[in-house]
């Protein structure tokens, strides 16, 4: 059996007219054995953030995805969205840490980010 390791990269999109950003967290699996690396599950998203820049704060919602297929593997089962408010530092720059996953509420996520953000998340996964 080869060694399978999982690997992630990042994508970001910005919503220039909306001013808000989302930044996807996608794995895939690799099965790595006698000098070959061979794509073995994915490329899935597994988490991602929305954030907002209001005048006065940055809204911030960290989303992980729960059971997401990856080949013969799927992400762990616990799934939720954390939203948080932040006062705008100045310079101004995306906040890029993730809470821990004890803060995350699992419900409706596609839902909570259409009342909290006002889109459709799913046009931008």
């Amino acid at each position: 059996m080869p060694l399978c390791i999982d690997t992630y990269r990042e994508e970001e999109k910005h919503l220039e007219d909306k001013d808000i950003l989302i930044k996807k967290r996608i794995c895939t699996i690799y099965a790595c054995g006698d000098g070959e690396r061979v794509k073995y599950g994915g490329p899935a998203v597994v988490d991602y953030t929305v954030s907002k820049k209001f005048s006065n704060c940055l809204k911030n919602a960290y989303v992980k995805l729960g059971k997401v297929p990856l080949g013969w593997f799927s992400s762990t089962p616990q799934q939720g969205i954390f939203i948080e408010e932040l006062p705008l530092p100045e310079p101004f720059q995306w906040k890029l840490n993730r809470p821990t996953i004890d803060k995350l509420v699992d419900c409706d996520i596609p839902e909570k980010i259409t009342k909290e953000f006002g889109i459709d998340i799913h046009l931008y996964l």
